[in-house]
C-alpha cells in the first residue's frame, strides 16, 4: 500500500510541475489596445418622391421646433 501512495505522491507531483511550466511559459500579456474594429457603410443613393416628402416634412418639423425653442 505504501509503495503505491507514494507513486500517486510522485504523480501528482510531476502533474502540478507540468502545469505550472506550461502556464509559467506562456508569454506575457501586453496592454496594447485592440486594432480598430473595420466597418461597412452602404448608401442608397436613390430616393424615392415619398420618402422625398417624408424629409421635407421632418425637416419643417424640426425647423417648427427650433423656432419655438428660446
Amino acid at each position: 500500500m505504501r509503495p503505491v501512495l507514494i507513486f500517486l505522491v510522485i504523480v501528482v507531483l510531476a502533474a502540478v510541475g507540468l502545469a505550472a511550466w506550461y502556464v509559467l511559459r506562456q508569454p506575457a500579456a501586453t496592454n496594447q489596445p485592440a486594432p480598430p474594429a473595420t466597418t461597412t457603410v452602404t448608401t442608397n443613393a436613390s430616393v424615392t418622391p415619398d420618402e422625398d416628402d417624408n424629409l421635407d416634412e421632418a425637416l419643417r418639423d424640426l425647423e417648427e421646433v427650433d423656432s419655438l425653442t428660446p
